[in-house]
């Protein structure tokens, strides 16, 4: 659903930034959750502030099932769990997400004021790229080919 039209599941329904919402699904690939293969499922204390973390860089909830959910944006999907016993650690992994700005999204999500992990910035390995964190200490990286 997009930012602004109202939920039919008012539960998983989150207000998101609307720039960032646009360019996550205009990546998006088509197919059904069953589908997808080499999904990142990320188990974290609180589904809740998952789904806002990810609604809110753009993502979308496909659904939500009890302590589970599945949000796609950005041509992937991710699944997202609940566990109360849960660890929030640095995982030394994140899904890399490339897209045709990366400094819009930068500015965007600077202003939202998310878990910045890595400032911007032109690599050695051919991006320009930076990392935020979700609530479970996973890390996005939004990067662009430099070129």
């Amino acid at each position: 659903m997009k930012p602004d039209e109202s939920a039919a599941n008012a539960e998983t329904h989150r207000v998101c930034d609307p720039v960032l919402w646009e360019l996550a699904q205009s990546c998006m690939a088509p197919g059904a959750e069953w589908d997808a293969q080499g999904v990142v499922e990320i188990v974290g204390r609180d589904l809740d502030a998952l789904l806002v973390f990810y609604e809110t860089i753009g993502f979308r909830a496909e659904r939500k099932t009890g302590s589970f959910a599945v949000v796609s944006g950005f041509g992937v999907r991710v699944f997202l769990a609940e566990n109360a016993n849960a660890t929030v650690v640095k995982r030394w992994a994140n899904i890399r997400i490339v897209v045709a700005d990366v400094d819009a999204i930068w500015e965007r999500v600077k202003a939202l004021g998310l878990p910045i992990i890595a400032a911007i910035g032109d690599r050695p390995y051919g991006l320009r790229d930076f990392v935020v964190a979700d609530p479970a200490g996973f890390e996005i990286r939004f990067a662009q080919v430099r070129g």
